[in-house]
Formats: structure tokens, C-alpha cells, sequence
């Protein structure tokens, strides 16, 4: 009986590998990101990478890019912190700022206040609001500086033409404007100071304009027949030459100023007299 051969086996055959694509880098971004244009020309994290840092120089070169029109007022406010904006008003360092000399006494703190925040709204920089701000305060003292000069000045020409107007009687009714501008100052709670140091919007100030000071005259003079104004009596005896025409030409009018016989003609007489003396005080000193 012969022996049973064994079965012959047969080599593994071997199945090749099937070779799947290589995961994209991107594939693991949002869908978003992932399908972004600016990334589809990178193939590999390392061309990103090199893009990335080439970018980078240019931004170095350019200086900061400013966001485009229509951008967010976060995305302002970013671009402003980047060029040095503090991150808020209070960030600003201004406690050195002192207004000028001449200004302290007017210078608008709470205005400030809301100028800087004018300011950080706008994005600048503490250098750039220190610096605003110092020019401001320069240009208000200068415009301080010349609206005092003119004041003075208007003072002088005002003055002269006030002399020219009422002559003799320009002490007089200097000092009967003052009272009664000292008058209308305490009824609005001023001082009469105060008053007349106000500036006008076409320039000068309320003590130095001849138009109001003839007016506050005209009001002292038309108080109580003006012999009355806060509680003195008024010092106005003597007329400028407008009043003294017409004085005259009243008295001359009047029917005993012909009629030496009439019972007021020697008071017509003298008062005639010494209107033409106020009138015409340079032959006064000729006689004399």
C-alpha cells in the first residue's frame, strides 16, 4: 500500500497596496478657511509659512495698513490703539498741561474734557493731543492777547470822541454812565467790573464803547429827570454843545426873552449867559 503524498501549498500571493491621496493640509479648517482664496495657492503648511513671513515684510515696510472704508469702529479702534491711541480718554497723560498765564482765570476745564474725548474718538495719539492742545491754548492767548489790545486802543478813540461830543460836560457824564452801569451790574448780580470788562462780538469791551456809554448816560439822565441814581445825586450841571443849542434855542423862544419887562427875563438872561460861557469857553480865557 503506498503512502499518501502530501498536498503541495501554494505561495501567498501577494495584493499590492492601494494607494490613497495624501490628506490636504487644509482639510482640517473650517469650511470657511478652508476654501479661502488667499490659501488655495499654498500647497503645504511650509509655503504657508514662507508666505506668511514675506507678508510680514512688507507690512514692516509699508507701516501699518489702515482699515478699509466701511471697516468697524472695533476694527478702528485697533487700528488706532496700533498707531498709539491709549485705550481709553483716561489713558491720555495731560496732567502736565497748564492753559497760559492769561487764560487761567477762563480757561473752560469741562470744555477740555470734552475735547480730548473729541480726541480719542478721532484716534490721536497723547503726543499728537498734547501737542493739539498746546497749540490751541497758544492760539486762544494770542486772540486773548489782541482783543485786550483793541480794547485799549477802542478805550482811547472812544474816549477822544466822547470829549469831542460833550465837552464840558464829559466828566460829568462819564461819571453819571458809570453809576448807572454799576446800577444795571448789581441788578444782574455783577460787579461793575465785571461788566464792563465783557467783550462785545465785533470787538472791545462794554466799559470802553462809546455807543453804550453814552447810552448808560442817556439812562442815568432820564432817571428821575436823572437827578437820582442810586441814591446820589446826579453831578450833570453842565450840557454838551448839542444840549446847550438847544437849551438855547428854547430859552430864546420864550417869550421874556425879548421883554425886559416880563418876570422871568433876567433869569433867561443869565441862563442864556451861562450856556454861552459853557459853549464857548475859549473866550472866557481871553477875557480873563
Amino acid at each position: 500500500m503506498s503512502e499518501a503524498t502530501p498536498p503541495v501549498e501554494a505561495p501567498p500571493v501577494e495584493t499590492p497596496p492601494v494607494e490613497t491621496p495624501p490628506a490636504g493640509w487644509r482639510d482640517g479648517l473650517d469650511a470657511e478657511l478652508k476654501d479661502h482664496p488667499s490659501l488655495a495657492k499654498y500647497d503645504d503648511v511650509p509655503a504657508l509659512a514662507k508666505g506668511f513671513l514675506e507678508s510680514q515684510k512688507l507690512v514692516g515696510a509699508k507701516g501699518v495698513i489702515r482699515p478699509a472704508e466701511g471697516a468697524t469702529p472695533e476694527e478702528m479702534g485697533t487700528f488706532y490703539n496700533s498707531m498709539g491711541r491709549p485705550e481709553t480718554v483716561d489713558g491720555y497723560e495731560l496732567g502736565e498741561f497748564q492753559p497760559p498765564e492769561v487764560l487761567k482765570e477762563f480757561w473752560d476745564t469741562e470744555g477740555m474734557s470734552g475735547m480730548v474725548g473729541k480726541m480719542h474718538e478721532r484716534g490721536l495719539s497723547t503726543e499728537q493731543a498734547q501737542g493739539l492742545l498746546s497749540d490751541f491754548a497758544e492760539y486762544q492767548a494770542g486772540t486773548y492777547g489782541e482783543a485786550v489790545k483793541n480794547a485799549s486802543e477802542g478805550k482811547t478813540a472812544a474816549g477822544e470822541a466822547l470829549k469831542t461830543k460833550w465837552g464840558l460836560a464829559y466828566g460829568a457824564k462819564i461819571d453819571l454812565a458809570k453809576r448807572t452801569m454799576g446800577e444795571a451790574a448789581a441788578a444782574v448780580g455783577m460787579s461793575a467790573t465785571d461788566l464792563a470788562g465783557r467783550f462785545l462780538p465785533e470787538g472791545g469791551m462794554v466799559g470802553n464803547d462809546p455807543v453804550l456809554t453814552e447810552i448808560f448816560a442817556l439812562i442815568g439822565e432820564g432817571s428821575a429827570e436823572l437827578k437820582f441814581v442810586g441814591g446820589r445825586k446826579s453831578s450833570v450841571s453842565v450840557l454838551a454843545p448839542e444840549e446847550a443849542d438847544a437849551e438855547i434855542a428854547k430859552l430864546e423862544a420864550h417869550e421874556g426873552y425879548a421883554d425886559g419887562r416880563h418876570a422871568e427875563h433876567k433869569v433867561i438872561i443869565a441862563k442864556l449867559d451861562a450856556l454861552y460861557k459853557q459853549k464857548y469857553p475859549e473866550t472866557q480865557e481871553q477875557k480873563a
